[in-house]
């Protein structure tokens, strides 16, 4: 993470402040209401879709129930702060050299989703870390299984191939959930044959598997609105995380990876890792 500037850093650790105020903003708009049919009222008068949204057995703004309208409110509720969280990523790109982008990027994904899903660990890794990694590198349906399958019989320049760039973005996505992945090595290598040969394996992931995944995922490019807009249940489902004084999203990453590094992963461990360096406000129970 050294690599980062004092710049950078700084601009990471205000998106994540940022961040934290569209959590409280959500927070404040959901406790208005107490029954279903209120949400719904309110956010139709804000005309905002509400399709497919059931009741629930249990009522709970803090839900991924409510993901399909938990950006729409905050762009409703919280228009300035959400402006402001977008100026200061366009500000942090516009600072950063393209070199640099993979880091920011993981620094990104750390401050959301991923905080959110180590916290609750065991709602979000089912299997296990390594297990859900490989599964989504290589099952996904533009994984490495759909990549490998769309080449055969194919003589492509994979770098100008829409298909096998949506697969790049989709690997870049599910390599920057798993932090552990930032200390991957790998060679630039010819992708095309790389994936064309490719042994797609069981279990963990092989080391040929790691190096193509990471080749592939630099055809892969994201947006902010495919970064905020993914997995909104860590918006609406909290914590609120805000970084104690003396420490920097840049170091939690570094102690997360380590923990995750390891060859058992406890939530205990990471609940305990994050709380080193946040404060963290619980929005619900899961």
């Amino acid at each position: 993470m050294s690599r980062l500037t004092t710049q950078q850093q700084y601009l990471i650790n205000e998106i994540s402040e940022s961040y934290a105020l569209l959590q409280k903003r959500y927070t404040e708009w959901a406790g208005n209401f107490s029954t279903y049919d209120d949400v719904i009222q309110s956010i139709e008068k804000k005309k905002i879709k509400v399709d497919g949204i059931q009741r629930q057995f249990k009522f709970n703004m803090h839900s991924a129930h409510w993901n399909g309208i938990t950006l729409p409110i905050i762009k409703k509720v919280a228009q300035s702060n959400f402006k402001v969280l977008k100026q200061q990523f366009n500000e942090l790109f516009n600072i950063t050299h393209k070199e640099e982008y993979r880091i920011i990027w993981y620094c990104l994904f750390f401050i959301h989703p991923v905080r959110h899903e180590l916290y609750y660990f065991h709602e979000h890794y089912t299997s296990n870390y390594t297990s859900r990694l490989a599964k989504l590198l290589r099952s996904h349906r533009m994984g490495l299984k759909a990549a490998q399958k769309y080449l055969v019989g194919k003589n492509i320049i994979v770098s100008e191939d829409s298909f096998i760039k949506a697969c790049g973005t989709t690997a870049f996505k599910h390599i920057l959930l798993h932090p552990t992945t930032e200390r991957w090595q790998f060679k630039e290598l010819d992708l095309r044959n790389m994936i064309k040969s490719l042994n797609i394996s069981n279990g963990n992931l092989s080391k040929e598997e790691m190096t193509t995944a990471n080749i592939l995922a630099r055809q892969g490019s994201l947006q902010f609105d495919q970064w905020i807009s993914y997995a909104p249940c860590a918006i609406n489902e909290g914590p609120v995380f805000t970084t104690k004084e003396g420490s920097s999203i840049i170091q939690a990453f570094d102690s997360i990876t380590d923990i995750l590094s390891s060859n058992k992963i406890a939530q205990f461990e990471l609940r305990q890792c994050l709380e080193n360096h946040f404060y963290i406000q619980e929005l619900t129970t899961i």
